[in-house]
């Protein structure tokens, strides 16, 4: 679903039937077990801003907007105590999409599978992310830094449109 840029960034938990969607690789990223899917969530949003310009105020709310819709997710799955975790991920790799993504929107979805949350973020750019040395006096340049450390593992897709990252989920969690 796309969300007009001026209205709040809204998913809806998937269901059984999209769980093979969820489960589908995004081009050129690791597919996901669809037999362990249990369940996920998926958004796309316009951006307010044009990609290469600064972005906007109300882009600059989306990170916090989809840390709360992850943080509710999580902890309907019975992953509260992944949320800080998934929160700082998604922050670094939504604020990533926005400032240095391509194309009138980005997407990000939630998938919680056997053993596993995995986070991603399709900002359309071919430029793919890397981690990389800040200096001490840098503003910026941390981000993928920040999730090497906190991931279980990431990665980007072939295309460089796609980034994404897991963290290790207990396997009794339920999920709704």
């Amino acid at each position: 679903m796309t969300v007009d840029a001026n209205q709040w960034a809204v998913a809806t938990p998937s269901t059984d039937d999209v769980a093979q969607r969820l489960a589908a690789p995004s081009r050129g990223t690791a597919p996901v077990d669809a037999e362990a899917v249990l369940n996920g969530i998926e958004v796309a949003i316009a951006r307010s801003s044009r990609p290469g310009d600064e972005p906007t105020a109300q882009d600059l709310k989306r990170p916090g907007q989809l840390r709360r819709i992850a943080r509710a997710q999580l902890n309907r799955w019975n992953l509260d105590g992944l949320a800080d975790s998934a929160v700082l991920l998604i922050t670094e790799l939504v604020t990533n999409a926005l400032l240095h993504g391509q194309g009138p929107e980005f997407a990000f979805r939630v998938i919680h599978s056997a053993g596993e949350v995995r986070i991603e973020v399709y900002d359309g750019s071919p430029v793919r992310p890397y981690v990389r040395a800040a200096g001490p006096d840098d503003e910026s340049g941390r981000g993928m830094t920040i999730v090497a450390a906190t991931a279980h593992s990431w990665g980007v897709s072939e295309d460089g449109r796609h980034t994404w990252c897991t963290l290790t989920a207990p396997t009794a969690a339920r999920s709704q």
